[in-house]
């Protein structure tokens, strides 16, 4: 049986659609044409990852597989009503994936988190915001930076590196990422979309 799922992956992109039968996906773009397509029983390896940011949170899910990537994505905030509604299709149609991929290839696991490329460049931008808090203040000392200039300059400082350090504990690369069996994120995920008593 077809199951169709429709939704905006952002707050300005036209309506995208997903369609789920028992042997896979397909991924249609706002104009109605087919962009991506996997067999589960192809699914080699599922990824599962969120960043957010202000109010708005970017999500991907991603099924790799012999050929290529199947990737759908929902960027939403939170004070958007309309974007709810597109986050619970969103959700809806990777339940579905899940259950698909679960059936077909249930050895397969799914990683949650970002991919270690994005960890070693969040992981990086962290280095470089931790050496330049410390280093600006080293130098000013090295130079003769008058005090007064120096303590102006040490809260800017510090906060550069308090946001460095979080970065580089957060986007650890030699971290392996935690997995769960299909079954386990697509249960997590309905939860999440049940209604609010």
């Amino acid at each position: 049986m077809m199951q169709t799922f429709e939704f905006k992956p952002g707050p300005i992109a036209r309506t995208v659609r997903v369609e789920v039968d028992g042997i896979g996906a397909a991924f249609h773009d706002g104009k109605g044409a087919l962009r991506a397509r996997v067999e589960f029983s192809a699914a080699r390896h599922v990824r599962f990852a969120e960043l957010s940011g202000r109010d708005m949170v970017t999500r991907w899910f991603d099924v790799e597989h012999g050929t290529g990537r199947f990737r759908i994505q929902c960027n939403s905030s939170a004070l958007n009503e309309a974007g709810q509604r597109d986050l619970a299709q969103y959700r809806a149609a990777i339940r579905a994936i899940l259950s698909g991929v679960a059936a077909r290839s249930p050895e397969v696991q799914v990683e949650l988190g970002t991919g270690k490329g994005t960890r070693i460049a969040m992981f990086s931008m962290g280095a470089a915001a931790l050496l330049f808090a410390v280093g600006v203040p080293v130098v000013a000392m090295a130079t003769g930076v008058a005090s007064s200039k120096l303590l102006s300059a040490l809260l800017p400082c510090l906060l550069m590196g308090f946001i460095g350090a979080v970065l580089m504990d957060r986007f650890r690369p030699w971290v392996p990422a935690a997995t769960v069996p299909p079954a386990v994120l697509r249960d997590a995920l309905a939860v999440m979309d049940a209604p609010k008593a």
